[in-house]
């Protein structure tokens, strides 16, 4: 195991609450149910708002729980363990998916509301409605995934990249950052400069491809707003 290097000056907190890492933290011992749990306040703490929640869809999907459980039955194993302690709590949505929020008083009053109608992921995310992409991560997912840990600085970095282009560029920026074994910011940083200096091509119907129309990033963000 590589010795963590400790850190870094001035990075970004998330609040967790004080009973979580006090008294509740002696009764967990199942390793998906505190991993789960840990990293559910990461996603909530992205999101502005009082009824904000998580959807099932999110936590299934986000690499780092994949990769440090091992599967997504174990996340689902995990999240289950949460609700039942209470930590969280969880309603079924009509496709079968699940939308979860923290155990008090601001998720018990959402939960309720939402009892009686289909909810949908909150889309108020900090400073930005950050879109999806193909593959269902957010652009701080996508960077954590495959790139490293976040800091305060590559964070705002995202946010800029992805007021300057299509979230579909910053993923194959990313994707060819990792086949070129170049995992850093810079490099994808570079990449997407290049591109939007050359006129990144993309089909007529507004996706990658080899169409000879080549469109800019602001332009291909108006034509698929």
């Amino acid at each position: 195991m590589d010795k963590f290097q400790g850190f870094p000056s001035g990075m970004r907190n998330i609040p967790i609450p004080s009973l979580l890492i006090s008294s509740l933290i002696e009764d967990i011992e199942d390793i998906a149910e505190i991993r789960c749990t840990l990293r559910f306040f990461w996603h909530i703490a992205q999101i502005k708002g009082i009824d904000r929640s998580i959807d099932s869809r999110t936590l299934l999907s986000d690499q780092l729980l994949v990769q440090s459980l091992g599967s997504i039955s174990e996340i689902k194993r995990g999240l289950s363990m949460a609700v039942q302690r209470g930590t969280l709590l969880s309603t079924e949505r009509n496709d079968g998916s699940y939308t979860y929020f923290i155990n008090n008083p601001e998720g018990r009053s959402a939960i309720q509301k939402a009892s009686d109608k289909p909810l949908m992921q909150n889309p108020k995310i900090i400073d930005n409605n950050f879109p999806h992409s193909s593959n269902g991560l957010n652009i701080f997912q996508l960077y954590e995934s495959n790139i490293g840990a976040l800091t305060p600085m590559i964070s705002d970095e995202l946010r800029d990249a992805e007021t300057i282009y299509p979230l579909e560029w910053i993923e194959m920026a990313i994707r060819e950052s990792v086949e070129n074994n170049a995992r850093s910011w810079r490099y994808v940083s570079r990449v997407l400069e290049r591109w939007l200096r050359e006129g990144k091509k993309f089909g007529t119907d507004g996706k990658l491809g080899r169409n000879p129309q080549t469109l800019t990033a602001a332009e291909y963000r108006r034509k698929t707003s």
